[in-house]
């Protein structure tokens, strides 16, 4: 019985090879759980369970033409279309990962396979280290501030008196409140761009997640090009939305500085550091103590956490995307880390074209041509996956186009701001045409085979700045024009703002909820479309309720402390119900 219990939780193998599906994973739990008393004194026997990775010997073999089926057929067909079959296996607790290698060779010659390597595990509990108890503990003592700064910000409003505002920076009543207002807001339709864009980054980064594991239909994803996958596939333009977006306002705020004589360098570093790294410090020691006691599965690993060991400081100095950008910590922070380097350009970008005129803005012009060149020329090169990663997606210079459209944007929308400027009819027909129609080629080219290299470099060199262009007109048209109709109410909508609000919080946690929930899975998955609408569903639902403890808990309140530090040093009265940004 017990031979049976062990065998009943291995992963056999599996049907659908030509398909490449080409993992079994058997039954982890009950792997696990296995426990057998042997003979008194002789100790129990604990299951283990590993997953091991197959490839094919690469001797030939001759077929027996007695027999219907060789199973060193499997073995020159995984050769062949160089694949690596991965099985789980339950094994005693006291085989090391070498010796299940070794054992599992030794079984295997007559199906032309080799065992190359064995990742095992078992439910036994994990070491909790200092760092596990520090964090455990700032993370309670932490939860104590947030509700000692409740209760007092209560009290003094039922009094009827004023809070201090340091004291109650932590409030998750009056910051709450803050959070769920819906007011007037010059900058309307970005609340809009925000949340479809998080929704698409969301939808995004779940189906590429999840293609990161196995999957049983991986073929069938390949060979259809619906509306689901061509969405999928340009996902990452939603983070030069972001960008756009982000100079945009930078931009805005540089200017505004500008014109009351009231810039401040040191200041305006300050305060998007501020703005970054409390929420990144909060996750980042999550993930280095408690977050591996979150999951369990077979296909569980620790890579994420090492990295965040190694590459600690280089998260925190937000400049991941150029020192390790191999083995990023909080994979999705490699946005904070461009954006943070790009906020620094506006103030020189932007000063000369504030200061003699329109003409001065062929410095970002011409940096945003360059960008271009410089990933034309990166990808006409090598189309090497890798580099691609390393050398054109990650790196500030290679993501600054669409931040220097922003920049542009920023300076026109600062100079039309309340004023009424109005265009023909016709111009704001073509003007929307082009955008709508710029922004469907993109969607549509990224599903397209493209047999051309140098169309292939070109698309890939100006997709980014060609969708900026599209989206600033869309900003502009529905700020400054008053156009766009249906799409300018969608945009606008009230509702948009809490979760534009809190869209950091929202972005950096996403990844983290996908990658628990992923590791927890049990099996292999089939990956059509109502599984994904449904798993989709549950991260937007998961990513809001989590980004809003971490609004709550770190974003806002040092935005608070910052801004009351700031009031203070220049003898300002220092407001606790403020709810600017």
């Amino acid at each position: 019985h017990l031979t049976i219990v062990v065998f009943d939780s291995w992963g056999k193998f599996q049907s659908g090879l030509f398909e490449r599906n080409v993992v079994n994973v058997g039954s982890f739990t009950e792997c696990i759980e296995f426990r057998h008393r042997t003979e008194p004194n002789n100790g129990i026997i604990q299951g283990q369970y590993c997953l091991v990775g197959f490839k094919a010997l690469n001797s030939s073999y001759h077929k027996n033409s007695s027999s219907v089926f060789d199973w060193r057929e499997i073995g020159d067909f995984v050769g062949k279309q160089n694949l690596s079959i991965i099985t789980g296996f339950c094994l005693p607790a006291s085989c090391s990962e070498k010796k299940v290698v070794q054992f599992l060779n030794e079984f295997l010659p007559t199906t032309n396979l080799n065992a190359t390597k064995a990742q095992c595990q078992t439910n036994d509990p994990k070491p909790t280290t200092s760092l596990d108890v520090f964090a455990k503990s700032f993370f309670n003592f932490y939860g104590v501030i947030l509700i000692a700064s409740t209760i007092y910000d209560v009290l003094k409003r039922k009094r009827n008196q004023d809070p201090n505002a340091l004291l109650a920076a932590f409030s998750i009543y009056t910051n709450g409140k803050q959070l769920f207002n819906t007011s007037e807001d010059n900058m309307k339709s970005l609340s809009g761009i925000r949340f479809f864009s998080l929704l698409w980054i969301i939808f995004g980064h779940r189906v590429f997640f999840q293609m990161q594991f196995p999957i049983s239909n991986f073929p069938q994803l390949i060979r259809e090009s619906d509306m689901s996958v061509t969405i999928f596939t340009s996902f990452n333009l939603a983070v030069d939305t972001f960008f756009v977006m982000g100079a945009l306002l930078a931009t805005m705020s540089c200017l505004s500085a500008f014109d009351c004589q009231k810039f401040s360098a040191r200041r305006m570093i300050l305060h998007r550091y501020i703005r970054y790294t409390p929420c990144v410090t909060a996750l980042l020691l999550y993930v280095l103590s408690i977050w591996k006691f979150q999951f369990e599965g077979p296909f569980s690993n620790d890579d994420s956490i090492v990295a965040c060991q190694n590459y600690w400081w280089s998260t925190l100095l937000h400049i991941q995307n150029y020192v390790n950008g191999h083995q990023l910590c909080l994979g999705i922070s490699w946005y904070l880390s461009a954006d943070f380097q790009l906020y620094l350009l506006p103030p020189a970008i932007i000063y000369p074209a504030w200061r003699w005129g329109w003409k001065h803005l062929w410095i970002p012009v011409l940096l945003a041509i360059f960008c271009c060149a410089y990933i034309f020329g990166m990808f006409f090169v090598t189309r090497d996956p890798g580099l691609d990663f390393i050398a054109v997606y990650l790196p500030t210079h290679a993501r600054m186009g669409p931040w220097m459209v922003g920049i542009i944007l920023g300076f026109i929308i600062h100079r039309y701001r309340g004023k009424n400027l109005k265009f023909g009819r016709w111009t704001n027909i073509i003007g929307w045409f082009a955008a709508l129609l710029t922004i469907t080629a993109i969607l549509i080219a990224g599903v397209i085979p493209i047999n051309s290299k140098v169309v292939d470099a070109s698309l890939l060199a100006f997709r980014r700045l060609a969708w900026a262009i599209a989206l600033a007109w869309i900003i502009f048209a529905c700020q400054i024009l008053k156009t766009g109709g249906i799409i300018r109410w969608l945009l606008s909508l009230r509702q948009w703002q809490p979760i534009a609000r809190m869209s950091l919080s929202i972005f950096l946690y996403h990844t983290l909820y996908q990658a628990t929930l992923l590791f927890n899975s049990k099996d292999v998955v089939t990956l059509e479309e109502p599984f994904i609408r449904q798993n989709v569903n549950g991260d937007i639902l998961g990513s809001f309720m989590g980004g809003v403890v971490l609004y709550l808990s770190f974003e806002r309140p040092f935005q608070l402390i910052e801004k009351y530090f700031y009031n203070l040093r220049n003898n300002k009265k220092v407001d606790a119900n403020a709810t600017s940004e």
